[in-house]
This record gives C-alpha cells, structure tokens and sequence, in this order.
C-alpha cells in the first residue's frame, strides 16, 4: 500500500510544484493518529486534525501584512 501511495503523492507532488505549489503529505497513522476517514472533519479527533491544518498555513502560506476589508 505504501508503494502505491508514495507514487501516487510523487505524481501529484510534481505536478503541483512545477506550477509553483506547495505540497506536504501527512499521513495520520503516521502521526499517531488513528480511525480516519477521507471526512476527517467530521471525525471524533477533528480538532486534532484542524489543529495540525493550521499549523501547516502558519507555516507554508504567506500571510499578507494587511487582510482586504469587506469594501475592497
């Protein structure tokens, strides 16, 4: 399974980044956490899972000095 995640990921990985994206692949198991399904969100632990979505923004999107205000 692992084989045909890692090439899957590796295709979609290059495409992504040859137009300038950014791709990081988390593996929940992985990472300790267990009994997801592809609606994490909705899941027991999605805090959990929020929480590490979060920290990828904080640590891969640029943020701008200044957010738009409703009236731009």
């Amino acid at each position: 399974m692992s084989q045909c995640r890692d090439f899957a990921v590796s295709i979609q990985a290059a495409s992504i980044q040859k137009e300038g994206g950014d791709v990081t692949f988390l593996h929940l198991p992985e990472m300790g956490m267990h009994g997801n399904t592809h609606m994490f969100m909705l899941d027991k632990n999605n805090l959990q899972v929020a929480d590490l979505v979060l920290d990828w923004i904080d640590t891969h999107v640029e943020h701008s000095a200044k957010p738009p205000t409703a009236s731009q």
